[in-house]
């Protein structure tokens, strides 16, 4: 003897499937808000006010050298381009 409920398989409940939906649903939300809030905050960070970026003049300013003669960036850039190299710490 066969029954129609032997043979179609059992039917997943539709509050499962529905609660299924609706988390993927919110985790796409805030996957999406957190891809937006991250472009909004990091991409801008290089056009702040006061940030230097590559090929920017430097203004004229003038500093000793490791002999303690007075050096002044126009000086240095009279004869071609000057690269400023900023080191941190001690040497």
């Amino acid at each position: 003897m066969t029954t129609d409920a032997a043979e179609t398989p059992p039917k997943k409940p539709r509050k499962r499937r529905v609660l299924r939906i609706i988390a993927l649903a919110i985790f796409g939300i805030v996957a999406l808000l957190a891809i937006v809030v991250a472009i909004g905050v990091y991409k801008p960070i290089s056009r702040r006010a006061g940030s230097v970026v590559a090929t920017a003049h430097a203004p004229d300013f003038s500093l000793e050298d490791q002999s303690g003669a007075t050096t002044t960036l126009a000086a240095l850039t009279a004869r071609g381009p000057a690269v400023l190299v900023f080191y941190r710490g001690f040497w």
